[in-house]
């Protein structure tokens, strides 16, 4: 070496209720993060403040979150605020439905407390998913303005609508996904979770004027076409080789894209 070492330095202290972590960068720069200690508690070990702070030590930016206790007695943000250099404040809260699903989002403006927009999720929560712990599915997305009247964007997604093309060829697959095999399918397996339509409106308050996009799929989970709402289709192929630089876990990778 012909300079100094740069050297990150790495500090830990501990009281009764906060785990203090602060790294020092090469710079001098630092990032101060507070954790809660709570032996035997959900919210024991996570960070409930985040600071960045410059060379002199002035403050870059902090965010800081409130944890709460959900489903399945794991830990869960609730309300999550951000400050700038100049310590402004914006926040976001949640509400959660079942399986932690976050089923609201509340935006506020600077200072935390005038509400700037309400984000609505729902979930394809049908048994047959649930019952194979698929939870993350999200069915729509509404964004509402303030005073939750006017909407503002909607996005509806559909799962598992078209039939799996078949993958000749394809090694090391389980039979129980092929609907091909005759001996071995599980009908149940058909609910992946594979986004097959994605629709979009001119008018969300309406709603009028979908545009919807659609996909399908291989068994193996490859997606084969894609296709915009009007007059586009995107079509995939894949074939078997020796060694590949891009590999699926299937061992097969993308030879070609035609539209």
């Amino acid at each position: 070496m012909d300079t100094g070492a740069a050297i990150t330095i790495y500090l830990l202290e501990k009281n009764e209720t906060t785990r203090s972590t602060t790294i020092t960068f090469p710079d001098t720069t630092k990032s101060v993060q507070l954790a809660h200690k709570a032996p035997g508690e959900f919210k024991d070990g996570y960070i409930y403040e985040d600071r960045t702070l410059d060379s002199s030590g002035n403050l870059k930016r902090k965010s800081t979150v409130t944890w709460a206790s959900g489903d399945y007695d794991s830990p869960r943000p609730v309300r999550i605020e951000a400050f700038d250099e100049v310590n402004q404040k914006t926040a976001a809260e949640f509400v959660y439905g079942p399986f932690n699903q976050v089923s609201e989002v509340r935006d506020f403006d600077y200072g935390g407390s005038t509400l700037l927009r309400i984000t609505r999720v729902i979930y394809r929560n049908a048994v047959e998913y649930t019952g194979r712990h698929i939870f993350n599915l999200v069915r729509r997305v509404v964004i509402r303005n303030a005073s939750d009247t006017i909407t503002m964007s909607r996005i509806d997604y559909d799962h598992d609508g078209v039939t799996l093309a078949s993958a000749t060829g394809v090694t090391q697959h389980n039979a129980a996904y092929d609907p091909d095999d005759p001996e071995f399918y599980d009908p149940s397996t058909d609910f992946r979770g594979n986004v097959t339509g994605v629709t979009r409106y001119t008018d969300a308050n309406a709603p009028t004027g979908a545009i919807t996009e659609s996909r399908t799929y291989d068994i193996t989970g490859n997606m084969v076409t894609a296709s915009t709402s009007c007059c586009e289709q995107m079509s995939l192929s894949y074939s078997l080789k020796g060694r590949l630089s891009r590999k699926t876990p299937w061992g097969k990778t993308a030879s070609g894209i035609s539209s």
